[in-house]
């Protein structure tokens, strides 16, 4: 089944981008499964609320579709990280709300495939759509756990940054998805937005990860270079 390889392949390239960033403090293995089954149970459990809401506004437009999908979506993956970081206690490095939000999108990003999978089937779904959702669904899980780790250590203006620009970027995405194409020339404006909100999501995330390495940096190895472009990790420290 081509899509589902594509799913697989797709999801343990992602994996091993968000794994790339916890430089300095290595996650435990359980921890980032828990993260990804806890990012897809609480993404049905998203569909579901996103749904009632839709049914009891009564007019399922374009627009209330994609804030609600928008809002549910991104709390729960930022539910994820809160329940690893506060709950659990794994939350002893700055970087870690940003890992978490990821692994809990990546988590998020199966479960929709999946339930697509299961009412439609592959054969309607892209190859080429699974990667730019998991990839998708990880950045805005990012950002918004970026937020959350940002705002356990009181820095309300990044938390907010953070926060808001997930729940904003995925509301675009999902609008760019639903809304009916350009006149004129819909194949190129539709892929020229599509292109826009990408390269705007992967910034926002790159930035936030630099913001949080140097936070971590600066706590477990003060001085030294952040190796985010020459080496997997810099002498991870176990967990203790």
């Amino acid at each position: 089944m081509p899509v589902g390889i594509v799913l697989l392949l797709s999801a343990l390239v992602v994996l091993a981008l968000i794994l790339r960033y916890d430089m300095f403090e290595r996650e435990r293995a359980w921890a980032v499964a828990l993260a990804l089954l806890l990012g897809a149970g609480l993404m049905a459990v998203a569909g579901w609320t996103s749904g009632r809401q839709i049914a009891l506004i009564g007019h399922p437009s374009v627009l209330n579709i994609a804030s609600a999908a928008a809002i549910h979506e991104e709390a729960a993956k930022m539910l994820v990280v809160l329940v690893m970081v506060v709950l659990l206690g794994q939350g002893d490095d700055p970087m870690d709300g940003l890992i978490y939000g990821s692994l809990g999108g990546l988590g998020a990003a199966i479960e929709e495939s999946l339930t697509i999978w299961h009412t439609t089937g592959f054969s309607s779904i892209g190859a080429g759509q699974e990667p730019v959702r998991l990839l998708g669904h990880a950045v805005m899980g990012g950002l918004g756990g970026f937020g959350i780790g940002a705002l356990l250590r009181r820095r309300w203006a990044l938390a907010g940054a953070g926060v808001g620009l997930a729940v904003l970027l995925h509301f675009a995405w999902d609008m760019h998805a639903l809304g009916a194409p350009d006149a004129g020339r819909p194949q190129l404006a539709s892929a020229a937005r599509a292109i826009a909100i990408m390269i705007t999501g992967l910034g926002l995330y790159a930035a936030a990860v630099v913001v949080a390495a140097r936070w971590s940096r600066d706590r477990f190895a003060p001085g030294s270079p952040i190796p985010l472009l020459t080496r997997w990790r810099r002498k991870p420290r176990p967990r203790t």
